[in-house]
Parts: structure tokens; C-alpha cells; sequence
């Protein structure tokens, strides 16, 4: 169960910033779209993690189990911050565009 929540995370933000320069928005959005539903569907087969963090901890807390909470805040914590190492090996700094893209502007 706890291995889902950071490779689910990872995999987003990989698909994520791979896509983003290299598509237009409409491609883009569609290639997000097939890794969130591929996530979901692997990890739901394998732990039956959902890949909401908030779907997952409510039922827990609401069960008695909330030790098992912390899973669902750490998992995707460590899956952005590998994500985002990896990254930044593979593809460098964003450049100029990108990070005007990341401030909304």
C-alpha cells in the first residue's frame, strides 16, 4: 500500500513536466490525463489506494485506523520531491518561458 502513493506521484509529475514544452495544451492535457487514469488504475489494482490523499484518509480516521494516515501525506511528499530530483537531472533548470508559466504569467 505504501509504495503506490509515491510512484503514483512520481509518475504524475513526470508526465507532467515532460509533456508541458513539448506539446500543445490540448496534447498536453490528454497525456495527463491517460497517466492520472493509468495511476489510478494500477494502484487501485495492486493496494486499492485511491490516488486522492483526503478519498484515502477519511475512511481511515472514520474507521478507527488513522495511524495508517500518514501514508497518504507522506507518499505523495516523497513522490513530488523525486520527481522533481529526477527532473531537474534529466532535464536542467526550466527555462525562461517555463518558469514564466510556473508564476502564472
Amino acid at each position: 500500500m505504501s509504495a503506490m502513493r509515491p510512484i503514483s506521484e512520481f509518475s504524475t509529475g513526470m508526465i507532467t513536466r515532460s509533456v508541458s514544452p513539448l506539446f500543445a495544451a490540448s496534447m498536453a492535457s490528454s497525456n495527463v490525463g491517460l497517466g492520472i487514469a493509468a495511476c489510478g488504475l494500477f494502484g487501485g489494482s495492486v493496494s486499492g489506494a485511491s490516488m486522492n490523499p483526503a478519498r484515502s484518509i477519511v475512511p481511515l480516521v472514520l474507521s478507527g485506523q488513522a495511524g495508517l494516515a500518514w501514508i497518504y501525506a507522506a507518499g505523495p511528499f516523497g513522490g513530488a520531491v523525486i520527481a522533481t530530483a529526477i527532473a531537474y537531472a534529466l532535464c536542467g533548470s526550466p527555462s525562461a518561458p517555463e518558469a514564466q508559466a510556473a508564476r502564472g504569467k
